[in-house]
């Protein structure tokens, strides 16, 4: 009786442990992209992609393999930007919230920033080499706020100031920022500044939705009609880098791994160049 006994607990347990491991498989499913918005890498070469329809930051590997633990959706309702401070810690912009959210590597919430620290409708963000956070609101003005001690808004720069009706992209490199002004398929141009106001060699004929860095200073530029051109960090010259077809508004150089991953909004997808513009492979 005794081993019958002991038989049917183990086949109770037995049962309870694969419902379980059913439940965390379930839980941790992969999840589609549904209009990908900005793009960072951490510190391991991790793609992280603010799913901006669905609320969440996703996570792929370097082999572009999805993590689904590491999915993040707290305080998320419409993510649009991401960006790691130099503490591997995440920021994340939500549009509809109104915040920028910071996530400790094991992505605990640590704190959100409002209106109060000078945030309305982010679209775009980015974080300098100092620890200085870059944020686009509405498309209209960029603001930065100083981390990680006060979060104090530090200047603040409009739209109008620059001669443009709306800013989109945005990425730093040390002091040096590049911001994308977008006005549709009107003429229009990126601008590199030496800190906030200071601007550097505009260059005409861009529109700057998605802006990104490599590695040497070197910039990338996605434009509204479906083209990325290339700025050498010397020469300040541009040529094509390659038409890609499609709007992006996320961009980010995978410089130690020689890529480039591109965010469609409308299609659902990332695309992956090597940084001579050759397509790799398109995460779905």
């Amino acid at each position: 009786m005794k081993a019958i006994h002991s038989m049917f607990a183990r086949t109770i347990a037995s049962v309870l442990m694969s419902l379980f491991l059913f439940a965390a498989v379930s839980v941790a499913a992969t999840q589609p992209l549904a209009e990908p918005f900005g793009l960072a890498l951490d510190s391991k070469g991790n793609l992280y992609v603010a799913n901006f329809q669905v609320g969440q930051v996703l996570v792929y590997n370097p082999s572009y393999q999805q993590l689904p633990a590491k999915t993040i959706t707290n305080a998320l309702r419409a993510p649009t930007g991401v960006a790691f401070d130099i503490n591997n810690n995440l920021y994340v912009s939500d549009e509809s919230y109104n915040t920028v959210n910071e996530y400790s590597p094991a992505h605990k919430l640590l704190q959100q920033l409002t209106s109060a620290n000078g945030i309305g409708g982010p679209v775009a963000i980015a974080i300098d080499g100092v620890g200085d956070l870059f944020v686009n609101n509405s498309f209209q003005n960029v603001t930065l706020i100083s981390l990680p001690l006060d979060n104090q808004l530090i200047q603040s720069v409009n739209a109008s100031s620059l001669g443009v009706t709306t800013v989109s992209g945005i990425a730093t490199r040390g002091a040096i920022w590049a911001l994308g002004t977008d006005q549709g398929f009107e003429p229009s141009r990126l601008d590199i500044f030496f800190l906030v106001g200071n601007t550097e060699n505009p260059v005409s004929g861009t529109t700057g939705s998605a802006v990104a860095f490599d590695g040497s200073g070197n910039i990338y530029c996605a434009n509204l009609d479906g083209t990325v051109d290339y700025y050498n960090s010397t020469t300040k010259t541009s040529t094509l880098f390659k038409n890609v077809g499609f709007i992006s508004r996320g961009m980010v150089v995978d410089n130690a791994r020689g890529r480039v991953y591109i965010a469609n909004f409308q299609g659902n997808e990332i695309q992956v160049y090597s940084t001579k513009g050759v397509l790799l492979t398109t995460i779905k």
